[in-house]
């Protein structure tokens, strides 16, 4: 398991939270990356347009993927390739047990298959 966090131009204590949580991922001796910028040019909010949205969330995965993905090797895992699945979270409230409900998840009427992606929704203002 390797835990990567991309957060940037934060301005609710998310960054402060997030050293406290860096530490504790540490002492449990989980493999992680933090990364927390706050002048992030690819992050820039408000979005005006459904492309920049799309640009913005992008840009956010690519930066919590790049231990995976990059064809740098000071930043990319040495067994990268071994990981088989990947969980993206936003600023969603989640419970523990939905995302090992997720992982858990088979085709139905064939329990041998793994589905190659599961989307989660956002509801934004519609009070979920």
């Amino acid at each position: 398991m390797f835990l990567s966090i991309y957060e940037s131009n934060s301005w609710d204590g998310t960054q402060a939270f997030l050293q406290g949580f860096n530490q504790t991922l540490s002492n449990l001796n989980v493999d992680h990356r933090i990364l927390s910028v706050d002048n992030d040019p690819g992050a820039e909010w408000p979005y005006g347009t459904s492309p920049e949205r799309i640009q913005f969330l992008a840009h956010a995965r690519n930066m919590a993927l790049e231990p995976l993905q990059s064809p740098n090797d000071s930043i990319r895992l040495p067994d990268w390739q071994t990981f088989t699945k990947v969980i993206f979270l936003n600023d969603i409230h989640f419970r523990w047990q939905d995302i090992v409900n997720l992982i858990g998840t088979r085709v139905v009427g064939k329990e041998d298959e793994e589905y190659d992606l599961a989307c989660a929704m956002d509801f934004g203002s519609s009070g979920e």
